[in-house]
């Protein structure tokens, strides 16, 4: 018996799927109000590249065109953020000098400019997340982005603002609606939101910065660090001031010396919110 060996046909080329780099994400958490005599800013710092590294570094970026200020915060891709920001910049209306923009104008740059992106960058824009703030003349305007689609809500959270940390602290701190609330006590809000999510949300972390955009400025003022560590500190005198009056409560037999130490932590709370702002 004689055996023939055939030549096996060699199988199909197949081009191999070009891996992607991993990018760098602002796992953050980015909130806005806007308020009675501005809007309000605040993100935390941190940009992970998962099982590579973490870096520190704002969130916050700001367009200065004529007396038009825009404003802005971001969670998810850091190269969008360029994408964005040079697209809005080539869409408001030019000329030298630079005339006066609307804030309709402002609104319409933007709208473009994200609809452009969710097309070329479809997968990437259905997490790309914005909360702007715009300002011209006298006017104020609040975005946010979220996959894509802007809306102009009265309060946003982006990166984890949609989880029910967020949401829960906001609710239970009967805020109240924030166009009637002035901006320095949205101001305390948003980084106390921040400051717990620090505590417990993998990937947010690093100093938090906020600024503010008020009516009649144009000018936006970045809060001091110092301010905010300030603000910081507080909270954490809050939260020890309650751990103790929880660990007093909890006992079954209170003295009167306990009983005095418990009006004592609550005095000294109340005193503490009192000097937030």
């Amino acid at each position: 018996m004689i055996l023939t060996l055939t030549r096996p046909k060699p199988l199909p080329f197949v081009h191999p799927k070009p891996a992607r780099l991993p990018t760098r994400k602002a796992v953050t958490i980015g909130i806005g109000f806007y308020c009675r005599d501005g809007i309000v800013l605040a993100a935390d710092q941190q940009q992970t590249m998962q099982g590579y590294y973490k870096v520190h570094t704002s969130k916050i970026g700001n367009i200065v065109y004529g007396d038009a200020t825009i404003l802005w915060t971001y969670a998810y891709l850091p190269n969008l953020v360029t994408v964005m920001k040079d697209g809005v910049f080539a869409k408001l209306p030019s000329g030298s000098p630079r005339p006066k923009l609307t804030l309709n104008q402002i609104a319409e740059a933007i709208s473009k400019q994200i609809a452009e992106m969710k097309s070329q960058y479809p997968e990437e824009m259905a997490q790309q997340q914005f909360l702007l703030a715009a300002s011209c003349g006298s006017g104020l305007r609040f975005f946010r982005v979220t996959g894509g689609i802007v809306d102009e809500p009265h309060w946003g959270c982006i990166g984890v603002g949609d989880s029910s940390l967020v949401n829960f602290i906001y609710k239970s701190l009967n805020f109240g609606p924030p166009v009637l609330t002035h901006a320095n006590d949205a101001l305390t809000l948003a980084v106390y939101m921040i400051h717990l999510a620090k505590q417990f949300v993998d990937g947010v972390g690093g100093p938090t910065d906020a600024v503010i955009l008020r009516y009649g400025s144009g000018t936006p003022f970045f809060i001091p660090s110092q301010q905010i560590e300030h603000l910081e500190k507080k909270f954490e005198d809050m939260q020890y001031a309650l751990r103790e009056v929880y660990n007093i409560l909890t006992n079954t037999a209170i003295s009167d010396e306990d009983s005095e130490r418990l009006i004592e932590k609550l005095a000294q709370g109340l005193r503490n919110l009192r000097k937030l702002t």
